[in-house]
């Protein structure tokens, strides 16, 4: 099985996201022999090739023109089916970014294949004949359980959330085949976009970025209102950690889309994982599955987040949490 992910770029960088699909696609040519390809699109992008062979690449499929330089949708998409005609990969990875939930469908279509969008894991299983199957993992019917995906067409294309996949280990120095293609080699030299991209403006995130924080302390519907989400970000203010949110704060307006954790937010792998009046639904549950540490703060003791927590303390936030902060501040102070 011949895998082929796609290298997404932001400032000319490769994304961790896209390092992440390297890895797995290395996991499962564990269990399926082939070979391991990644498509890098842009301009001027000649240095991301060697993070690529160094994260587990074996061949790199280089595009580079100022055309490319900011994505553009159709382009993208046309360029990417000739990379496959050539590759004739079985899988094709892309993680579930804007970009990514722009590109896979458009490739899809194109190949007139299946795809499966949001997968939380790829799994190998064996079909009733004892033979291997990619499966795809996927929650459902708004996280309340997972389902099993399999796609009955080749290549198979899979959108992975991003968060849900932890880049290897670079291995420096590894290098592997590199193959430059143009615009003109892939008879797309004369292509005009129906929609072009002129400009991309970066906007700086208020808070800190939940989705590399070491510590992640998330306030949940238990937390009831503004006075007492200021304990969640004191908190994490004390732990030099991020503030995320559940669904219900983000509605009532107390935190923003960007710090909400769960299947319609974000998948985070914090060391250390702090939810406060957290419930525990499963649409937020399996966005924080990975953490190093799981300690959950609610009054329910019969709260689901205590079956999946490591650490559990029955009790209100306005009484507990203080006195959490008082100890973290006063051990600071006494090392």
């Amino acid at each position: 099985m011949d895998i082929l992910t796609f290298a997404e770029l932001q400032a000319s960088k490769v994304t961790d996201a896209a390092l992440g699909l390297l890895a797995k696609g290395r996991e499962l040519l564990n269990e399926f022999e082939g070979r391991l390809h990644a498509a890098l699109l842009g301009d001027a992008i000649t240095d991301a090739v060697n993070t690529l062979f160094e994260h587990g690449a074996d061949i790199v499929h280089v595009v580079e023109h100022p055309k490319l330089k900011l994505f553009q949708s159709d382009l993208y998409a046309s360029a990417l089916y000739e990379i496959v005609r050539r590759v004739r990969p079985e899988l094709i990875l892309f993680a579930a970014t804007l970009v990514g939930k722009d590109l896979a469908p458009r490739l899809a279509a194109k190949l007139k294949t299946g795809l499966v969008s949001h997968c939380i894991d790829l799994r190998v299983e064996y079909d009733e004949n004892g033979n291997k199957r990619l499966v795809e993992i996927v929650p459902g019917f708004g996280g309340l359980f997972f389902a099993k995906n399999v796609i009955l067409r080749t290549p198979q294309i899979v959108t992975m959330t991003p968060g849900v996949l932890k880049r290897s280990r670079r291995e420096g120095g590894r290098r592997g085949e590199l193959v430059r293609l143009s615009l003109e080699d892939l008879g797309l030299d004369s292509f005009e976009s129906r929609a072009e991209t002129l400009e991309v403006v970066e906007t700086k995130a208020a808070k800190a970025d939940i989705d590399v924080a070491k510590v992640v302390v998330v306030g949940g519907y238990g937390v009831g209102d503004a006075e007492r989400f200021k304990l969640v970000e004191e908190l994490a203010k004390v732990l030099n950690g991020a503030v995320g949110a559940t669904r219900p704060v983000v509605d009532a307006g107390l935190a923003t889309k960007e710090q909400m954790v769960g299947q319609s937010g974000k998948m985070i792998r914090p060391e250390l994982y702090v939810g406060i009046g957290v419930s525990g639904a499963m649409q937020h549950v399996v966005g924080i599955l990975d953490s190093g540490v799981i300690l959950a703060i609610n009054k329910d003791e019969n709260a689901p987040i205590f079956e999946v927590c490591d650490v559990g303390i029955v009790g209100h936030a306005e009484e507990i949490v203080p006195k959490l902060i008082e100890e973290l501040r006063r051990r600071k102070t006494y090392p």
